[in-house]
């Protein structure tokens, strides 16, 4: 991290989101190529307002577990830094905390002295309502006028962070920063801007990637999967005599797997996908939207019809119990 000028940087970012998953063989492949930092994205608005409401993680800790042991042992034996945004889903300080709790846990498990920055990025709103009485929040579109009830009607709030946060803590001697609520690119642009990279190409790579990995990964488990439409042809199908194309499609995604872990781990993983991928014939990403927040919901033990069947007996009493009451005359 010195001073020299440097003609290129490789950014390794193996997937959208940290606790999606990958194969560890795509690690070792991004560090073969000449990674000179890992950048993940931890976080997300996209399933609506519950976990930062609630300051709760849409991953589960095992697969962020998973995911950092394999980011941790690839990034100790190269020497490079590795950088985690918007920590927790939401980025609260909460959020931030569980992630390193998380991430102390691994490093001890695997031998590793990795030194840790976190950052956090939640906001105490008696310091916001200062900056709006000074005239220094403005609304961006299509929000208006922001007032100080709506502040203080909210349970957390975090300030979105740009490169500079994560380059100080690099600056600092962290190998591994663990940031509260981050853009995106943010995430994957810090290193190459401290770096001296161009901001123009940086900015437009760091975009790039973020979300990158969803197009070269097929990850997935022993599982079933079914997807179902509603509002086009959802009960008639290919009897419905309106050929027209819909307003909108609503998606629902069922996922059945031996154990709800395993289940809802699935889900997870294809909230991005079914969020961000095109339809065929698109060169733009669609307009998505969750119709509830959290977007999984947890359905609990599935149970289906499995016996259809004849018993042969000699009496056809003798499957049965009848319990008589005291009063019960024979």
């Amino acid at each position: 991290m010195g001073n020299e000028p440097v003609k290129s940087v490789r950014v390794l970012t193996p997937s959208g989101m940290l606790g999606a998953g990958w194969d560890h063989a795509t690690i070792e492949r991004g560090i073969a190529l000449g990674a000179d930092v890992i950048s993940i994205d931890g976080g997300s608005t996209d399933s609506g307002p519950h976990y930062l409401g609630s300051a709760t993680a849409k991953t589960t800790a095992k697969a962020v577990a998973r995911d950092l042991r394999s980011l941790f042992t690839a990034a100790a034996d190269a020497g490079i830094p590795v950088i985690v945004g918007s920590c927790g889903t939401s980025g609260t300080d909460r959020g931030v905390d569980w992630v390193a709790g998380i991430a102390a846990e691994v490093m001890a498990e695997e031998g590793l002295d990795l030194p840790v920055a976190k950052i956090y990025s939640e906001q105490n709103p008696a310091d916001l309502k200062e900056h709006l009485n000074a005239g220094r929040v403005h609304p961006l579109p299509p929000l208006g006028e922001l007032r100080a009830e709506t502040l203080e009607s909210c349970t957390h709030i975090v300030g979105a962070m740009g490169h500079e946060p994560i380059v100080a803590a690099l600056r600092a001697g962290a190998q591994v920063v663990l940031a509260g609520r981050a853009t995106d690119t943010a995430v994957a642009a810090a290193y190459p801007l401290m770096m001296g990279m161009p901001a123009g190409p940086t900015w437009h790579a760091a975009k790039i990637v973020e979300c990158g990995g969803q197009c070269t990964t097929n990850p997935r488990g022993e599982y079933a999967f079914d997807l179902r439409l509603y509002g086009h042809n959802a009960v008639l199908d290919d009897l419905e005599p309106e050929s027209g194309p819909p307003r909108e499609v609503g998606v629902m995604l069922l996922v059945n797997a031996p154990d709800q872990a395993t289940a809802t781990a699935v889900a997870k993983v294809a909230n991005p996908l079914m969020l961000h991928l095109p339809a065929p014939g698109m060169d733009y990403l669609p307009s998505f939207a969750f119709a509830s927040s959290p977007a999984e919901v947890e359905r609990g033990a599935a149970y289906e019809f499995v016996l259809n069947h004849v018993v042969d007996c000699d009496d056809p009493l003798s499957l049965f119990r009848i319990e008589l009451g005291e009063n019960t005359r024979a």
